[in-house]
């Protein structure tokens, strides 16, 4: 039998720091055989306040590297990392996959900033292919309790996804923002496989959510375009 796990190390403290290392350059992550630099991969100050990352994995065909200091700045850089590599079985119910190859800035400190650049291949849902996507995204937050953060996407150089949310302690200080345009409907098919199948057309609009009164108010408009399904219950399919 193939391992699902095979990871070799020990955790030590050295002065005031604790230290995690592995004593094998060969890992097995979710059935995934990896090669790993042998040494120490992961560095915190006993207050926690600081956390210093130096992890390298590779096989034959994909990479993940996890460097830097949480006070500066931690990276973490993959490419062509598939989604069933690192989800455990039995988390992905929806059967979604996909390579992923780009890059995620981590900065702590005083403001939380975090920013993503990902280019996702060969996205799959179940047995249909979706095809590639592009991602952008930022994540920022501070010690008051604010946050701010944005998403854009374009899968396959059409279908294009604009995500704006902000959220404060006070109401009026909360707002989402949603712009889509040509995404496909077989992306959101499989939430509803129970009823529906074989969904096709596009799916476009805006939707803002903002404070009204102190209570949050939905304004915009979805449009669907040349949309086709079948009612599994009845077996019959419209247009």
């Amino acid at each position: 039998e193939n391992p699902l796990f095979d990871i070799e190390g020990m955790i030590y403290k050295s002065g005031d720091e604790i230290k995690m290392t592995t004593s094998s350059d060969h890992w097995v992550i979710n059935g995934y055989s990896w090669n790993v630099t042998p040494g120490d991969f992961l560095i915190m100050n006993s207050g926690g306040k600081d956390v210093q990352a130096d992890l390298h994995l590779k096989n034959d065909l994909s990479t993940i590297d996890i460097y830097g200091r949480s006070s500066e700045l931690i990276s973490i850089e993959c490419s062509k990392l598939g989604l069933s590599m690192i989800l455990v079985p039995g988390m992905n119910n929806l059967g979604y996959d996909g390579e992923f190859t780009g890059k995620i800035d981590y900065k702590g400190g005083t403001k939380t900033d975090i920013e993503a650049r990902m280019d996702i291949d060969r996205i799959k849902m179940n047995q249909d292919t979706l095809g590639n996507m592009k991602i952008t995204g930022r994540y920022q937050a501070d010690t008051l309790g604010n946050t701010e953060s944005s998403v854009n996407a374009v899968m396959n150089d059409s279908s294009v996804v604009k995500l704006n949310l902000r959220y404060g302690k006070n109401a009026d200080q909360r707002s989402i923002n949603a712009e889509f345009s040509k995404l496909p409907l077989i992306v959101i098919g499989s939430l509803s496989s129970r009823y529906i199948s074989d969904l096709e057309g596009k799916l476009g609009g805006r939707i803002d959510v903002k404070p009204v009164n102190g209570k949050p108010q939905i304004e915009g408009e979805i449009r669907v375009d040349n949309i086709g399904l079948k009612l599994v219950p009845v077996n019959a399919r419209f247009y």
